[in-house]
């Protein structure tokens, strides 16, 4: 498998660098796949909390989400014996 080469600027390098110092971690790779993986799940979480607020912001959306809520709330308890819970 060919493997595609990654040039970082020189502020990048030394920003890398520095990460991988304070990871107390010796190769480079490792924490730039730490450092790059922990800035995906902080975008994915700014993507989804506003996705949340603009879902909020529109009342007839936000209604079908509360009406779907309401309907799925006795779901739990689908044939089992509520003695038994």
């Amino acid at each position: 498998m060919a493997r595609t080469a990654f040039r970082a600027p020189y502020a990048g390098r030394q920003a890398l660098l520095n990460l991988r110092r304070r990871l107390n971690d010796p190769a480079v790779a490792a924490s730039t796949a730490e450092a790059l993986e922990n800035l995906d799940c902080e975008l994915f979480l700014r993507e989804y909390e506003q996705a949340y607020a603009d879902l909020r912001d529109d009342p007839e959306e936000w209604a079908e989400v509360q009406a779907e809520r309401r309907a799925f709330d006795g779901s739990l308890m689908d044939g089992l014996n509520p003695d038994q819970a």
